[in-house]
C-alpha cells in the first residue's frame, strides 16, 4: 500500500534532520521524519544518574547566531547555561597540566614550547604565504606555518581529542578551513588572530538538563510528523518524486527526500539509485570513539579543576585522548561535593580501544585520571558509551570528494543530503547547515508545485 507522506521526507533524526524539519515546517513545508531507532536525536543525548548529568555524545554548543536563533524560537532561552568557570583548556605534558595559549602573551610564554619553538611559532607572521600545489595534511600545514613543536605539542592533541582524528591523515583545507583561508587572504594565521580583539576560544553553552533539552524541544515541535522505529529498505525515483519502502511493508511517497544520516548509512541507501554516489559516501571514514563519565568526591582531587578540561599528546603514553571537566564547565552536572569528568578514548589514532568491554574502559580512564590528579578512591561510573562510527574524518581529498558528491547529486533533482560530513562536525556547524538548506529545499518545492499549495 502506498501512503502519501509529506512534501519532504527526511530520513534520520539526528540534530541535522531535526533542525531541518523544524525550519521547513516554519517555512510552510510539510515534513515527515523517519528514524530507525525508537528515539530521536542520534548521538545527541544526555544521561542522568541521580544528581549526575552526562552527555552521551558532543557536550556543548557554540552560541553562534544560527544556534541562538534556534534556541529563541524553541523557547529555550531561559534554560540556557553558560560556563561556570573560565573555559581554559589544558594539555598534559611533562607530568603537569599546562594551559593551552588563548592569547598573545600566553603563546609567547607557554612552557609547552621551548624558547626556540616559541620563536618559530611567533615567526609564522613572517613565513611567506606560498601554499604548496599539493593538498597538505593538518600536520604538514601547521609545521610549515608554525614549526614542528606547535604541531606535535599543541595542535595534534587537540585534533585527536576533538575530531577523533589523526592530524597526519586529515586534510588541512577541509579540517582547518578558516586557518588556511587566513593564510590565503591575510598572509598569516597569527596576523589574523592579532586583529581579533577577544580570547581565541569562544565559551560554549548548554542547557540546565543537558543537550537532551534541545532534542526534546525539537521533537515536541515535530511530534505530529516524527515516525520512530522505521527502517528504510529501498529508495526509488518515481514520476511524482520519490518512494521509500519500509521494513513494515509500507511505501511512503514525497516530492523531496533528504538523507540526514551519516555518510556510511546514506551510501547503502543509495546503492540502487546511484552506485557511484553510494560508493563516494560509503568511503568517508568514521573512527570509533568511547566516552566514559566518572564521578569523584571533590575532596579526593587537589587540583581546582577550573576550566574546560584537558587533552593528552600521544607521546605521553596514556590511554585516553583527553577529558572534559563536565561539572566544572557547567553547574548542576554533579551533586554537591562531587566532580564529574568525561574521558574520551579511541579515535583514528587508537581505534581498537572501543573493542574493550565497559569494565576495561572504565579502568583505563580511571588509571589515567589517577596519574594526572592523584585520586585514590574508585569512581562512580555514570556513563560508558561506545560509538563504532563517531565523527566523519575530513581526510586528504575530502573537499574534492564532497564536490564530486555534489555533482552526482545534481543528477537526482529532489534528493538532498544533510550531515556533518558536509557541514563541519560541531553541533553549531550542523545547525547552520540545516538552517541554510531549508530555504533551498523550499524553493525546490515551490518550483515543482503551485505557490498556492504553500503558506
Amino acid at each position: 500500500m502506498t501512503d502519501p507522506a509529506a512534501d519532504v521526507l527526511i530520513i534520520g533524526s539526528g540534530l541535522a534532520g531535526l533542525v531541518l524539519a523544524y525550519r521547513l515546517q516554519k517555512l510552510g513545508i510539510s515534513v515527515c521524519i523517519l528514524e530507525r531507532e525508537t528515539k530521536g536525536g542520534g548521538s545527541v543525548f544526555s544521561v542522568s544518574q541521580g544528581d549526575f548529568l552526562a552527555e552521551g555524545g558532543q557536550d556543548n554548543l557554540l552560541p553562534t547566531p544560527a544556534v541562538m536563533e534556534l534556541i529563541a524560537g524553541l523557547g529555550l532561552a531561559s534554560r540556557l547555561v553558560r560556563p561556570s568557570t573560565k573555559p581554559i583548556r589544558y594539555i598534559w605534558s611533562r607530568n603537569r597540566l599546562n594551559p593551552i595559549p588563548d592569547n598573545w602573551l600566553a603563546l609567547a610564554t607557554t612552557p609547552l614550547l621551548s624558547v626556540a619553538g616559541r620563536v618559530r611559532c611567533l615567526g609564522e607572521m613572517f613565513v611567506p604565504a606560498h601554499p604548496p600545489l599539493l593538498e597538505e595534511t593538518v600536520s604538514e600545514f601547521i609545521e610549515r606555518r608554525f614549526g614542528p613543536e606547535v604541531s606535535q605539542n599543541l595542535v595534534a592533541p587537540v585534533i585527536t581529542t576533538f575530531y577523533g582524528g589523526d592530524p597526519g591523515q586529515l586534510s588541512a583545507p577541509a579540517t582547518l578551513k578558516s586557518w588556511v583561508e587566513r593564510e590565503r587572504t591575510q598572509g598569516s594565521v597569527l596576523k589574523a588572530f592579532l586583529r581579533i580583539n577577544r580570547k581565541w576560544f569562544a565559551p560554549p553553552v548548554s542547557f540546565k538538563r543537558g543537550l537532551q533539552e534541545l532534542v526534546d524541544a525539537l521533537l515536541l515541535k515535530l511530534s505530529g510528523c516524527f515516525l520512530p522505529g522505521q527502517t528504510v529498505l529501498a529508495l526509488e525515483k518515481v514520476e511524482s518524486g520519490y518512494q521509500i519502502r519500509l521494513s513494515s511493508g509500507q511505501i511512503l511517497s514525497a516530492l523531496v527526500v533528504v538523507l540526514a544520516t551519516p555518510a556510511h548509512v546514506t551510501g547503502p541507501l543509495l546503492k540502487n539509485l546511484d552506485r557511484s554516489l553510494a560508493r563516494k559516501l560509503s568511503s568517508i571514514y568514521y573512527p570509533p570513539v568511547a566516552t566514559v563519565a566518572l564521578g569523584y568526591p571533590r575532596a579526593t582531587i587537589t587540583h581546582p579543576l577550573e576550566g574546560w578540561g584537558h587533552v593528552i599528546p600521544r607521546a605521553q603514553g596514556l590511554n585516553t585522548l583527553g577529558a572534559i571537566w563536565s561539572s566544572s564547565l557547567f553547574t548542576e552536572r554533579a551533586p554537591a561535593g562531587w566532580h564529574l569528568i568525561t574521558c574520551m578514548l579511541g579515535g583514528a589514532v587508537d581505534p581498537q580501544m572501543v573493542e574493550l568491554d565497559e569494565e576495561e574502559l572504565v579502568r583505563l580512564a580511571h588509571s589515567d585520571l589517577q596519574k594526572i590528579f592523584g585520586m585514590r578512591q574508585e569512581p562512580k561510573v555514570i556513563s560508558c558509551q561506545r560509538r563504532e562510527r563517531a565523527l566523519p574524518q575530513y581526510c586528504l581529498g575530502h573537499t574534492q570528494k564532497i564536490a564530486r558528491i555534489g555533482k552526482l547529486l545534481a543528477a537526482h533533482p529532489g534528493l538532498f543530503l544533510c550531515g556533518s560530513y558536509l557541514s563541519g562536525i560541531s553541533l553549531s556547524d550542523i545547525t547552520l547547515y540545516a538552517t541554510q538548506q531549508a530555504p533551498v529545499i523550499r524553493q525546490y518545492c515551490l518550483s515543482q508545485r503551485p505557490v498556492s499549495q504553500y503558506r
